[in-house]
């Protein structure tokens, strides 16, 4: 008789203990074995997310790589021997490519942005012609002076 007082609460224990791991693990497996990078976005001096209609997509040997998105980053593909990768957001029903970024760029934390006439001052282009610029902002994770990839659209 003893046993059946102790079966309910064994259930509850071996219940928990998988609620946990269903909780834990899937967080335990992309810290250990993926790069995750954080996505800051600058939209024409608005702050949005990938919640907000924002996509990212990279192309490989003309393939398309969905990664793993977050509400501020993504996980980083396994992209092999790749040196370079081309880089694609969508943003309402908008394509902003940069081809050929170098893959030591995954090492750090993003801004993406988009910006148009009249341009914010750090954003503003020397070529007057220029009517909107998208770029990508590069934080080195150690705090250090990043880089940036600036495309720039002039008027026709």
């Amino acid at each position: 008789m003893e046993t059946n007082k102790q079966h309910p609460n064994i259930c509850f224990r071996i219940g928990l203990i998988l609620g946990l791991m269903c909780l834990f693990i899937p967080y335990t497996m992309v810290a250990q074995s993926d790069k995750v990078v954080q996505v800051y976005f600058d939209i024409e001096g608005k702050e949005v997310n990938f919640s907000n209609g924002v996509e990212l997509s990279f192309f490989l040997d003309g393939k398309e790589i969905e990664p793993l998105l977050y509400l501020n980053g993504f996980v980083v593909p396994d992209f092999g021997n790749a040196k370079a990768v081309d880089v694609c957001f969508r943003y309402k029903r908008k394509v902003y490519r940069i081809d050929a970024l170098p893959i030591n760029k995954f090492e750090t934390d993003w801004t993406f942005g988009i910006d148009k006439k009249p341009f914010k001052e750090e954003n503003k282009p020397q070529n007057e012609k220029v009517r909107m610029i998208y770029f990508i902002r590069f934080s080195p994770k150690d705090g250090s002076d990043g880089t940036q990839v600036i495309v720039a659209i002039t008027k026709n």
